[in-house]
């Protein structure tokens, strides 16, 4: 009898596959299967209709038209009765009779009824079953976790929390495919279970800047369920779907807030929920008041008529007077006797609405809580957990950023120096200019154009001979960038001298002996006007900062992203100079590559290694029609 070794393509995502005592499937002439070992004996006869290969200890095969699962002693633990068996994962498989699945372990014991219409490919731990047009969860045990009474679940986020619909339907087909029409909202959560009852005809969540709602909009009622964008704290919900009169639930699904009393809840924060309310019986009448309601007490703190405020940080807010929209009369009159627009000033109130301090003309962005504040041109800091000025007005002519630590760079006299936030002088006033203090250094200047950098011992660890220098982004650091004319190189601080011949045009700060480098510099980012607007709110918080330094510190944040990648021959170089990845990659991209060359080792990936893994990671963004000529870029060959 002469028989073949059954060629079977592995697809490597990851997880190994196990192979009992090296066992192959082997045909014989008649294209009857059956296995092998690595010198050729035939272990177990050719018998079988088809033989796939030994995984988690058991064999997959077939007898007559039904599967079963065999030991590597020819034993079978479960007989052949299913029309198909998938591959284990985490000790269970799924199986299937007819047009129903279920799970079964590696004994071959059936872990989960073979009822189910569906069982989707495990995600975070769990996977949704369908039974009819209903879903539930299970477990990687194939125990079930969420009873199969749901319309729809969505995915769950690295929070561990996911959107549950009752009493909905979810489309199958059609352009409404797999979204939700109707029925109500909750929270499940993978530890706790569900901690919000799907009672809820309009819940939404709270990110850092926006609510995002379950169903998509107030008005809609109709949603493809996402995965939740937060660890979802807070929640608005409304009870009708056609309405604005929302009010707020905690992460626990508590009742926070009722509904029908404001116009509109937002921006929780520090027990503080900013509020608009409606306030009159007669049209005539109504008027429109923001404020704030305490979470916690309930107490309500209304703004007066048209003021606005922000949300509060510790136990203090920033409100100010929204201006008057002008009238076509007002426009003209104000034409013939043109003047200045008047500044917006801010004003500073405590979880009790009580004024703390007003006409403030800047407010720098808040940092270790302490809020760093301008008025008549003259500087003072505020203490945002007592809720009071703890460094006087006059005391400084000025400020870099925030508080980064228990430092602050200030001008006094003129010339720039640190102080701790207890105002004592930690970096003498004597240069004349200073970057700001970041893990224990700053970066000065005696002459405005060559700069070093210094710890606040007072020690020089780079000389004052660079155009710039960028401040180590960890204690006790290794290397850094210093910047020669227009291009940056790596320093190494242990060896005090530069230690790449390349000069890159563009950089980023140094994050786990990587960064991000290019020969070119970046185009500037295309912006929308939402963000331009939005840019130009900021800007009147805060004048002293120019709008150059607010794109750069919102870039670097993440809060706005280049129009694109730079063009540029590599991309994330070590701090001694070599390069780490050879393709061009966005900044979308970066912590995702920076993750792949940890786990490699920190050694150089190849240009075919760094093509593959940018077509794995950007594959979503990629959707050709049928007829269409795919780019050699895009394929992986």
């Amino acid at each position: 009898m002469r028989l073949r070794l059954v060629g079977v393509a592995l697809l490597l995502c990851g997880h190994a596959a196990l192979w009992a005592q090296t066992l192959h499937p082997v045909t014989d002439e008649k294209d009857r299967y059956g296995y092998a070992d690595e010198q050729g004996t035939v272990v177990i006869p050719c018998q079988y209709k088809d033989a796939l290969p030994f995984q988690e200890g058991l064999a997959r095969v077939q007898k007559g038209s039904k599967y079963g699962l065999m030991t590597a002693a020819g034993e079978f633990v479960l007989a052949p009765k299913y029309d198909e068996i998938g591959s284990f994962r985490h000790g269970i498989a799924k199986v299937r009779a007819g047009k129903k699945y279920g799970m079964v372990n590696t004994k071959g014991e059936l872990v989960l009824p073979v009822k189910y219409t569906s069982i989707a490919p495990f995600r975070g731990g769990v996977a949704v079953v369908t039974m009819g047009k209903k879903q539930g969860l299970i477990s990687q045990t194939g125990s079930l976790l969420l009873p199969v009474e749901y319309a729809a679940i969505s995915p769950f986020n690295q929070y561990g929390k996911a959107w549950i619909n009752k009493g909905g339907k979810l489309q199958t087909k059609g352009q409404l495919k797999d979204r939700v029409l109707g029925g109500k909202y909750g929270i499940v959560s993978l530890d706790k279970g569900v901690v919000v009852e799907p009672i809820y005809k309009t819940l939404g969540e709270q990110t850092d800047t926006v609510f995002h709602l379950a169903n998509a909009t107030f008005f809609s009622g109709m949603s493809y369920l996402e995965a939740p964008k937060s660890d979802c704290r807070y929640l608005i919900f409304n009870e009708k779907v056609f309405t604005l009169a929302p009010g707020l639930i905690g992460a626990d699904g508590k009742e926070l807030i009722p509904c029908n009393i404001y116009n509109f809840i937002t921006y929780p924060a520090s027990d503080m929920a900013l509020i608009q309310k409606t306030v009159g019986e007669k049209r005539k009448d109504r008027q429109t008041f923001s404020g704030y309601r305490n979470l916690k007490s309930g107490q309500e703190v209304l703004l007066p008529l048209g003021f606005v405020g922000q949300p509060f940080i510790g136990n203090v807010a920033l409100i100010s007077k929204t201006p008057e929209e002008p009238s076509a009369k007002k426009e003209k009159n104000a034409a013939q006797t043109a003047s200045p627009a008047r500044p917006v000033t801010f004003t500073l109130i405590d979880k009790e609405g009580r004024v703390l301090l007003e006409g403030l003309d800047a407010v720098l962005p808040c940092k270790e809580g302490k809020m760093v504040v301008a008025q008549a041109g003259k500087y003072g800091v505020v203490d945002v957990q007592q809720a009071r000025l703890t460094v006087p007005f006059g005391s400084f002519e000025g400020f870099k950023e925030g508080f980064r630590g228990d430092y602050i760079a200030s001008k006094q006299n003129g010339k720039w120096g640190v102080i701790d936030q207890h105002q004592q002088t930690v970096v003498p006033f004597e240069y004349a200019d200073l970057s700001g203090v970041q893990n224990g250094y700053y970066a000065a200047t005696n002459d405005g154009v060559s700069w070093g950098l210094f710890d606040l011992a007072g020690k020089q660890v780079i000389p004052s001979e660079y155009a710039d220098v960028r401040l180590p982004d960890k204690a006790n650091p290794t290397h850094t960038w210093v910047k020669k004319d227009t291009l940056w190189y790596s320093y190494d601080l242990l060896q005090a001298k530069e230690v790449n011949e390349t000069g890159y045009a563009w950089i980023s700060p140094y994050r786990g002996g990587m960064a991000q480098a290019s020969l070119q510099s970046p185009r500037p980012p295309e912006l929308s006007e939402a963000t331009k607007k939005m840019l130009a709110e900021v800007k009147t918080m805060i004048p002293s900062v120019s709008q150059e330094e607010l794109m750069k510190q919102w870039i670097a944040t993440g809060a706005v992203a280049t129009a694109s990648a730079p063009a540029q021959e590599v991309s994330v170089v070590s701090t001694e100079g070599v390069v780490l990845f050879p393709l061009p990659i966005s900044s979308s991209v970066y912590e995702a590559v920076c993750r792949y060359i940890q786990e490699n080792g920190g050694r150089v990936t190849d240009k075919a290694a760094a093509h593959r893994f940018l077509l794995l990671q950007t594959r979503n963004e990629r959707n050709y029609p049928l007829t269409a000529i795919i780019p050699d870029t895009d394929w992986d060959y």
